[in-house]
């Protein structure tokens, strides 16, 4: 059922597309924010910017709380060329998943945060930054532990109290 206002789109019936997804969501309350947030990319992905970021608003009174909404708006606001809007509303969505503790949904939204900054001028270590803290909340979400890469002016960490390059790492 998800698949189909998407299947809609890529045969170009947006129009349809969106219809569709207003009546799954009128139809499956439980969804209804991924509908409303589906639309609003198809239409952006269409070029219907105006209806894309008035979508985008609505959504985002309707379901404020809700990490995806704010997916979903960046994913708009990146897709019609808009980056600071997509970088505040990745950057929302990733402090939301926090908070709520959802590793996976972290992992996602900060991910598409680093994709973003990767292709915004002079915003690489920004990107890196992010894709660091996505791979770290994937391997959180899989139950791995993850060790940060001890430098080699930073305490060893076999507890000898001398610095990594001296002990350790010699």
């Amino acid at each position: 059922m998800f698949e189909l206002p998407w299947m809609l789109t890529r045969r170009e019936m947006t129009v349809e597309a969106v219809q569709v997804a207003d009546a799954f969501a009128e139809l499956d309350h439980e969804h209804d924010s991924a509908y409303a947030g589906d639309a609003a990319v198809m239409l952006a992905e269409a070029g219907y910017a105006d209806e894309a970021r008035a979508r985008v608003h609505c959504n985002l009174s309707a379901f404020p709380q809700d990490i995806w909404t704010h997916v979903h708006a960046g994913d708009v606001h990146r897709s019609l060329d808009d980056p600071e809007q997509a970088e505040q509303a990745f950057r929302r969505a990733v402090a939301l998943a926090q908070t709520h503790g959802d590793q996976q949904d972290t992992a996602i939204a900060t991910r598409r945060l680093a994709d973003l900054l990767a292709t915004v001028p002079d915003r690489e270590s920004d990107a890196r930054q992010a894709a660091a803290i996505a791979a770290r909340a994937l391997a959180a979400e899989r139950g791995q532990r993850v060790a940060s890469k001890t430098g080699r002016n930073d305490p060893c960490p076999c507890g000898s109290a001398r610095k990594f390059k001296k002990c350790c790492g010699a």
